[in-house]
């Protein structure tokens, strides 16, 4: 299975855990960045789910997602996310609050 752009599942999972491996490495990022765990699921998907609602804030202005209040009170938004630019592979990114 392939996304618009042709990548296939596999290509798109090496793709986001190069990008998790870069936040983790960051350390800057790690340290304005914290309270959230990052998992990757067999669509290639990043799940996010944040220790709070400011954590989820944090995280969803440092990669532009607009977060809104689901029915159970949480904060969940998502964003496909192109860390290689238009010509690269297009991750699903999911974060939501606890």
């Amino acid at each position: 299975m392939t996304d618009g752009s042709g990548y296939s599942v596999e290509e798109r999972a090496a793709a986001a855990l190069t990008l998790l491996r870069t936040w983790a490495s960051d350390i800057e990022t790690a340290q304005e960045h914290p309270g959230a765990e990052w998992t990757l699921d067999a669509d290639a998907r990043l799940l996010g789910v944040a220790d709070c609602d400011e954590d989820a804030e944090i995280w969803a202005h440092y990669l532009g997602i607009d977060l809104t209040r689901t029915g159970t009170g949480t904060l969940s938004g998502q964003l496909d996310y192109t860390p290689d630019g238009p010509f690269g592979p297009v991750i699903p990114v999911v974060l939501t609050s606890k």
